[in-house]
């Protein structure tokens, strides 16, 4: 039975804690505002053509200009439920199926999907991934060979403040996992939590992989405080707990 998962604008399965080495793709429709309006006839002819004629982002800030009138705001709302309800229907898709959806952005497990539903509507391969971690109310997705990494809830900066460390740690894993045997894994990850715990890596590697960024600092004086930036040759004291026990461990978990 084809799942009603499509009603829903953002879904997550909370269930699914890890993937590993299994395809998820991420398909996502094409020009999403304008293929809905011309789908659903949703604006004059006219203003179809003039849509149709403009770049991209000075057409996505004339649609998002049009969603100002409450009446056009609720119908294209209601054409995104539609859009996915065919999408589904077209391809069979069960709850087991579907890791998340991100409006009009729906993530496939180990299921290869029809991408031109009509005319107008085309849900495209944005990206593949072999695997995915649900860490924190965080998600995290693997892409191989290339060895990316796609976080999903902790904004833009993410990269910027952690590439090269929190999620340098977390792509090893995946790799590991994907690439490595079981041993081999055991041995990293044991080997990393290790070096974590005795202090011995560099200061982005204990920097809160949450919103914030900070660092969490134990003053002498204050007491716990949170800053923004540490130096290198800076000497402090770090409280390491947050990512210890709200990454390291989970990933230990998992794998050990």
């Amino acid at each position: 039975m084809t799942s009603s998962l499509y009603e829903r604008t953002l879904y997550l399965n909370k269930d699914i804690d890890y993937i590993i080495n299994s395809e998820i793709r991420e398909y996502d429709l094409k020009s999403a505002g304008l293929s809905l309006i011309k789908e659903f006839q949703l604006a004059p002819p006219k203003v179809i053509s003039q849509l149709e004629r403009m770049d991209k982002e000075p057409r996505n800030k004339e649609i998002g200009m049009m969603q100002k009138n409450k009446g056009f705001a609720e119908d294209l709302k209601h054409a995104f439920v539609e859009a996915r309800r065919m999408f589904f229907e077209a391809n069979c898709i069960e709850d087991s199926d579907v890791l998340s959806i991100k409006k009009d952005a729906i993530f496939i497990v180990r299921k290869r999907c029809e991408e031109q539903i009509t005319d107008n509507l085309q849900f495209r391969v944005k990206n593949q991934y072999l695997g995915y971690m649900y860490l924190n109310r965080v998600e995290f997705y693997y892409t191989s060979p290339t060895d990316i990494i796609d976080v999903k809830g902790l904004g833009p900066d993410v990269q910027t403040y952690h590439g090269d460390y929190m999620l340098d740690y977390i792509r090893d894993v995946f790799a590991g996992a994907i690439y490595s045997s079981h041993n081999e894994l055991v041995k990293q990850i044991c080997k990393f939590v290790s070096a974590y715990r005795l202090n011995r890596l560099e200061y982005g590697y204990y920097r809160r992989l949450d919103e914030s960024f900070f660092y969490d600092v134990i003053d002498p004086e204050v007491g716990h405080m949170s800053i923004k930036d540490v130096d290198d040759n800076e000497q402090v004291t770090l409280d390491i707990t947050y990512n210890y026990f709200n990454y390291l461990v989970p990933i230990a978990n998992i794998f050990i």
